[in-house]
């Protein structure tokens, strides 16, 4: 393809934001990128709008994925695949009405190409399949319908392609197991489920084995293995799907959205839940990008798991396992805090007093903003009206403890630190591992060739469960007693608490800014979030500064 002196600068600039997981850059991009689609008297190339949208979805930014999309549409490139790539953003978002209405014409228009028919076809079971699912009502006839729905054109595209029949064939599994266990009613004329999947179990063993780099294989292969009940199967398939350097994100999110959503597994009971669920969540949270949210029972279930799963099915040298279980501890330690009537105000943690200071003596503390709770109560709470719930500590029964005092607080223009002491001790608390304090903070790489270091934050954003949020964690940049980083965040978060790739303590969340002053450069800006090093704060500590 021949150079394009106004489309490379602009689609370079916009990889160069992927890659530091710059959404705000990105956005940017994509803004002077449609207004140059408009302004060409010729469409976009369709190999760069391919790869565009490939980049956003693979970064899970499927609102700009949208947009791009749309606008090179309207300009012109309106590709069968660029259009169903529209249609993927729209049920990425949820957006199903308006994805089965693209289809509606897609799917008659892509006849002639049996790839991309299959493809658009796909698309509309998957969308039929997520209106059954979301509406969580198989009683109501419209819901069976979308369901049946999706058996029969799921059913279609598995007859129709003969090339590559795994993913239409397992979805097909999935739902008519669903419908199954819903007591839906089907033509009797269907397949059974677990007939179909030891047949596509086979083929994807077969292709797999051809072909190590397709990792929907080993996906096809793991979620037949759980319509089958092969339990040994599928933790062996799931541990390969979760090691495959080709599993991204995206596609390891998508299969964890499968097996919770459509085969129901739950990682807090059953048999293949609480086997299967932790080893694909430890991969996904090692892919960048990967994102978790986790419940308090399955913190207990997973945590409480791990030594069972690591002896029978020999998951000590899968070292995403091990780091997830104890991220699942560092959990433990991590509180809702609200106000009396249990609305939601930000989040706090449990660390060893002495490990902050040895003049608040033994037991524990809760760390948290100053601007969560603090005695002036002007921006968050007085420690009167702050509730402090430990939804994952086992033996505490997520009680709403109450403030005894505030051992020492800073300001929001200065730390943005409360200390805190309970009324009473945490049962569960006994039983918990002390957060391990880093002994500096980290470090950008040397090199653009060099891995960049990962920031990891559990917090309860918007106050809902339990929520490790590790999404666009890149480490920006430290300047005592300041740590910048892109690891999304939001109402809820403040006050959680900030972790090394080690799973070691650096810092407390403090605030986020589309607009922060960029360290190297404080004429620039750059999206940020901010934390406060817990280095800087003991320190303080340590050199007299003085109580609350």
């Amino acid at each position: 393809m021949d150079p394009d002196p106004e489309l490379d600068p602009i689609v370079a600039a916009l990889e160069r934001d992927a890659a530091q997981l710059d959404r705000e850059g990105a956005k940017q991009r994509c803004r002077a990128l449609c207004e140059l689609a408009y302004g060409r008297k010729e469409p976009v190339p369709f190999a760069t709008a391919k790869g565009v949208l490939k980049l956003l979805q693979e970064k899970r930014w499927f609102d700009l994925e949208e947009q791009v999309a749309e606008v090179l549409i309207q300009a012109g490139q309106d590709a069968l695949e660029i259009r169903r790539r529209l249609v993927q953003a729209l049920i990425d978002q949820k957006r199903l009405s308006s994805a089965q209405a693209h289809l509606a014409r897609l799917i008659p228009e892509s006849a002639e190409d049996p790839s991309e028919h299959a493809e658009a076809r796909g698309l509309l079971g998957r969308a039929l399949k997520q209106r059954y699912v979301d509406a969580k009502a198989p009683e109501v006839p419209r819901n069976a319908w979308a369901l049946q729905r999706a058996i029969t054109t799921y059913g279609a595209a598995y007859q129709e392609t003969a090339t590559d029949p795994l993913w239409h064939g397992i979805n097909l599994v999935a739902c008519l197991a669903r419908a199954r266990r819903d007591g839906v009613k089907l033509p009797q004329t269907l397949p059974d489920h677990r007939e179909l999947a030891r047949t596509l179990l086979t083929l994807a063993k077969e292709t797999f084995e051809s072909k190590p780099s397709n990792v929907w294989a080993a996906a096809t292969a793991l979620e037949a293995c759980v319509a089958l009940g092969d339990l040994a199967g599928a933790m062996r398939w799931a541990r390969t799907y979760a090691e495959h350097e080709k599993a991204d994100a995206f596609e390891m999110g998508s299969t964890l959205r499968q097996l919770v959503e459509v085969w129901q597994l739950d990682a807090a009971s059953g048999d293949v839940g609480p086997r299967v669920l932790p080893v694909l969540r430890a991969g996904l949270l090692k892919k960048e990008n990967g994102s978790l949210e986790i419940t308090p029972a399955e913190v207990h279930a997973e945590a409480g798991s791990a030594h069972t799963l690591q002896k029978v099915f020999g998951l000590e040298s899968f070292v995403p396992f091990e780091w997830y279980t104890t991220g699942l501890e560092r959990a433990r330690a991590v509180a809702r805090i609200t106000n009396q009537f249990n609305a939601p105000v930000g989040t706090g943690f449990l660390v060893r007093a002495r490990d902050l200071s040895p003049r608040f003596g033994d037991g524990w503390v809760v760390l948290t903003n100053h601007h969560v709770v603090s005695t002036e109560g002007r921006l968050g709470l007085r420690p009167d009206q702050a509730r402090v719930t430990f939804q994952a500590l086992a033996g505490d029964g997520a009680r709403a403890h109450e403030i005894k005092e505030v051992l020492w607080s800073s300001p929001f223009t200065d730390f943005d630190v409360s200390i805190l002491r309970l009324k009473d001790v945490q049962g569960g608390a006994d039983t918990l591992d002390a957060y391990r304090i880093a002994g500096g903070l980290p470090e950008l790489p040397a090199a653009d060739t060099d891995a960049p270091e990962r920031i990891y934050v559990i917090g309860h954003p918007f106050g809902g469960g339990l929520s490790f949020s590790i999404h666009d964690n890149l480490l920006l940049g430290c300047r005592d007693p300041l740590i910048h980083y892109r690891t999304p965040t939001a109402g809820g978060s403040s006050g959680s608490p900030v972790f090394n790739s080690d799973w070691e303590l650096i810092g407390i969340h403090h605030s986020g800014d589309e607009h922060a002053l960029r360290f190297d450069d404080a004429s620039q800006t750059y999206e940020a979030n901010e934390g406060i090093s817990i280095l800087s704060i003991r320190e303080a500590l340590q050199h007299g500064a003085p109580p609350a």
